[in-house]
């Protein structure tokens, strides 16, 4: 039974149902009954609301612990939460602290060990959040009305439940809200203790306890009931059949008041925000006092009564703060209590859901889009094409959402730039420019479907899809594809996904600058040599950074191997300005026993965790179903400013410069690398390298170890120091010796070959913007280098140089060559013509030898005339070989 609001409610031992007693008129004013279901242990806050609490265990296939709430006014039952947790048999007992934010629960596992879990509770949310766990304590679950402790049976723990403090043995237990006073009934005897330290004060007989007989739980057969009575200044203790009130004037000594701080036991509070706590004090007795830390971050100060701390990003995550009361005179510790400063990340709802993100080219921008609501699941219309979306502008300097729109027939894709925002509707092959109010509309349909739109330099904007198109985005005109080239350039601009670089016609360009970084020519010009098997030429990579990349949400290494820094993490994120990977996993709490979603912040180059913390916002990752929409979080780092999207929830984390400018940069590839060499003798130039920064300037610098994956002597790397040495004229003489196949011509609708000397000069220059030297020919060298530093931490670059080659020596070459290949098919189609006289002189002989059977006679004349002949296809074949053989020598 509980007294709330002035009514007493009982909750019925045989009935499960709840009885309303009105305490100012003696009567029962009404009763609630569950039909499926008995309730079972009834609580409540000492809030000024009218709820009570009970739980019970619904019936059928489905059955699960509910926790009911019960306006005891209106006796009706407002909502039901079920609680994610495994007691599956039974629920013991439950407890609200008296602020209402606190309930703690016991129930029976699977493994008959009993459970006590403390939770986070918000009356009227109506919601729970498991926070700690004790296994294997029974008894009854009393709070303290200071709302400092938790009383398990006889047992005193801290309200977090993280601290067994004292026990004061017995079966029951209560402590006093003004004095420093617990009590305890134990065998015939009540006991009184010091709730500071717990030493025993006095006790008092009491006689023979009566027991109802029938009972066969020990948990409920003698359970008895101690309170202090505070009107009456006395204890009583309740029993089966009769009641008795101890007098607490009698007590010698007499307890001392019960001065303690008063605070919140959790605070949560942004990142980049102040935590203002207020500390006052309980049961003062007018003696001077001061509060004072005794563990607490740094920078965190108590200044006039009040706990002060501007927790960064750095300091995500939860931290305990331990305060203490001292006297003025002699400092002596009063009372001490520990408030746990929870620091999370700021977010803010959308109004809707997202499915995707995109980023402007200058990273000032971005656009989301998805539906407004979360569509129903399994649901047949859910995806369908008629459905709205709504569309919102991200402002990134100032981390805010400045316009949002309604798309009536859905968004299949879309992309903003610093001009336009582009959208491509669910239905059909239509595109859609409009400014950044989301008005002036105008519009133009591609040749298929679109997929993806990807704003890129030049003022041009590509469409892929079935057949992947590239209009002007001020004119809206397709611009046609001179090549297979072009075309392809635009395929890297949408596999790169780099928001830094993109690559465009076989270049890595600084989207900010323009400035090309490195040549990825294997596709465009000729390639004098192949990089070993297992290194392909060319192929889709994901964006890297620092030595890693992102596939399929994991972090790789250059080797495409798992990093051994995290394990199956949900979502990854690299940053580009600084050496940190993010990434959020789902794990099972070490307190709870229940999956909690944690997000690190760890730096690439030592493993550090930076910080770490529990995101609410990610209450559990998963993918929903495609019927869903596809509505799963994402995570992308813009500019060290983390966007992290759940739900309709967006998370924007600044990472401050204390965090990132004192990390060292691990030791990888710059992204700039050599562009060309000359042609002539021993070409050198070095693989750049970012080495660590922000270290003292008298350490030493990190040993490196270089090696080339390139099976060819021709080009050589310094294992020290990380020069290659290029022999060009040997590289070249082994082209063009190889080069065999004939140079296509040019002809409409037909690709045209690199080795074409128009074609060859128009793609160099496209690459360079420089003019092809005349009478040279310009060819691609490729690079793959790997660099392993003294902590076995390794990283690969792939590249190409351009060289220009005399093409007067390649023609030669290509004319011997060829003179070569037709002289062997001419010797081929001899050899084929004698084998073919050959065969005919045999069939005639035979036909001579059949003149006894009574054959027709050979031709003798027409005999010699064939040997005649092959003895003609023998000298001329021997005239062939000579041949052959002095043009090898040559």
């Amino acid at each position: 039974m509980v007294i709330k609001q002035g009514h007493l409610v009982v909750l019925g031992q045989d009935s499960g149902s709840l009885f309303f007693i009105d305490l100012n008129s003696n009567e029962v004013v009404g009763s609630l009954e569950f039909p499926d279901s008995k309730a079972q242990t009834l609580c409540a806050s000492s809030v000024a609301n009218d709820f009570v609490y009970c739980f019970n265990f619904t019936t059928g296939p489905d059955r699960a612990l509910q926790m009911i709430q019960v306006d005891l006014r209106q006796r009706t039952v407002l909502r039901q939460t079920i609680l994610a947790y495994p007691w599956l048999q039974n629920i013991h007992d439950a407890a609200i602290s008296a602020s209402g934010n606190w309930l703690l629960c016991s129930g029976y596992g699977t493994v008959a060990k009993h459970d006590v879990t403390l939770f986070k509770f918000d009356e009227e949310a109506m919601t729970v959040e498991a926070v700690n766990r004790v296994d294997r304590q029974v008894g009854m679950i009393r709070p303290d009305p200071q709302e400092r402790y938790w009383l398990i049976g006889s047992k005193l723990y801290s309200l977090d439940l993280k601290k067994a403090i004292h026990s004061f043995g017995g079966a029951a237990s209560c402590l006093h809200p003004t004095l420093d006073l617990a009590a305890a009934y134990a065998n015939k005897q009540l006991n009184f203790h010091r709730i500071s330290g717990g030493q025993w004060v006095s006790g008092v007989a009491t006689d023979k306890e009566v027991r109802s007989p029938g009972f066969t739980n020990p948990l409920i057969a003698g359970r008895v009931v101690v309170d202090f009575d505070l009107a009456n200044q006395a204890v009583f203790v309740g029993e089966q059949t009769r009641g008795t009130w101890v007098d607490l004037s009698e007590l010698s000594p007499k307890p001392a008041s019960r001065t303690m701080i008063k605070a919140p036991a959790e605070v949560v509070v942004d990142a980049g925000q102040q935590a203002t706590i207020k500390l006052s004090l309980a049961n003062a007795n007018g003696f001077a006092t001061q509060f004072r830390l005794i563990d607490a971050p740094q920078r965190a100060s108590i200044v006039n009564d009040q706990l002060i701390w501007n927790p960064s990003v750095a300091d995500f995550g939860d931290h305990r703060v331990r305060i203490g009361l001292t006297t003025g005179e002699s400092e002596e510790l009063i009372d001490e209590m520990t408030v746990n400063i929870r620091v999370e990340f700021p977010s803010q709802s959308l109004g809707f859901f997202p499915r995707a993100i995109e980023f402007s080219p200058d990273e000032t921008l971005a656009i989301l889009w998805g539906p407004k609501t979360i569509p129903a699941k399994h649901s047949a219309i859910a995806n369908a094409s008629s459905d709205a979306d709504v569309v919102g502008l991200v402002d990134l300097k100032q981390n805010r959402m400045i316009k949002f729109n309604e798309v009536q027939a859905g968004i299949r894709c879309a992309a903003v730039d610093d001009k336009y925002v582009y959208i491509a509707p669910k239905s059909g092959q239509l595109l859609y420019r409009l400014n950044h109010a989301f008005a002036e509309p105008n519009k133009v349909f591609a040749d298929s479907p679109i997929v993806r739109i990807i704003p890129y330099r030049g003022g041009r904007l590509l469409c892929t899809g079935p057949r992947p198109m590239v209009f002007d985005r001020d004119t809206l005109m397709p611009i046609d594809s001179r090549s297979e080239a072009d075309r392809t350039s635009t395929i890297e601009v949408y596999a790169t996904r780099d928001r830094q670089t993109m690559i465009e016609s076989g270049r890595r360009i600084d989207r900010t600058s323009g400035e090309v970084l490195r040549y990825h020519a294997f596709r465009y010009l000729p390639t004098i040599k192949s990089q070993s098997s297992n290194q392909p030429e060319w192929k889709i990579t994901p964006a890297t950074r620092w030595g890693y990349s992102i596939a399929a949400g994991r972090l790789m290494d250059h080797q495409d191997h798992a990093s051994k820094l995290m394990e199956k993490p949900s979502l990854v994120a690299i940053s580009q300005r600084s050496p940190i990977v993010v990434y959020v996993q789902q794990t099972e709490s070490g307190k709870t026993g229940l999956p909690e979603v944690v997000m690190h912040l760890r730096s690439l180059t030592d493993g550090r965790v930076l910080a770490r913390g529990a995101i609410k916002s990610l209450a559990a990752i998963e993918t929903y179903d495609s019927t869903n929409g596809n509505l799963s979080p994402m995570m992308n780092i813009v500019n060290d400013t983390i966007y992290l999207i759940s739900g309709d929830q967006l998370t924007i984390v600044e990472l401050p410069e204390s965090l990132t400018g004192s990390l060292p940069w691990p030791v990888c590839f710059s992204r700039k690398q050599q562009l060309e060499i000359e042609y002539g003798g021993i070409a050198k130039f070095h693989a750049n390298v970012d080495r660590q920064i922000n270290l003292d300037p008298n350490a030493l610098k990190p040993k490196l170890k270089f090696q080339t994956e390139l099976i060819t002597s021709a080009v050589q790397i310094d294992a020290d120091s990380g020069e290659v040495s290029v022999d060009t004229e040997a590289l070249w003489l082994s082209f063009a010796k190889q080069s065999l196949n004939p140079v296509s011509k040019s002809r409409p609708g037909v690709v045209l070959d690199p080795k074409h000397p128009e074609e060859n000069a128009i793609r160099y220059q496209s690459l360079t913007g420089k003019q092809l030297p005349a009478g040279t020919y310009a060819v691609s060298i490729p690079i793959s280098i790997v660099l392993t530093d003294e902590t076995g931490r390794s990283d690969s670059a792939r590249f190409s140089v351009l060289m220009c080659v005399p093409r007067d020596q390649y023609d030669e070459h290509r004319r011997e060559a060829i003179e070569k290949r037709d002289a062997s098919m001419k010797l081929l189609r001899e050899k084929q013509e004698l084998r073919r006289l050959a065969n005919q002189i045999e069939t005639e002989k035979h036909g001579s030898q059949s003149q006894s059977t009574g054959e027709p006679p050979i031709d003798e004349v027409k005999l010699a005339e064939l040997e005649r002949r092959a003895g003609r296809v023998e000298a001329a074949l021997d005239t062939i070989l000579t041949r052959l053989q002095s043009v090898e020598t040559d």
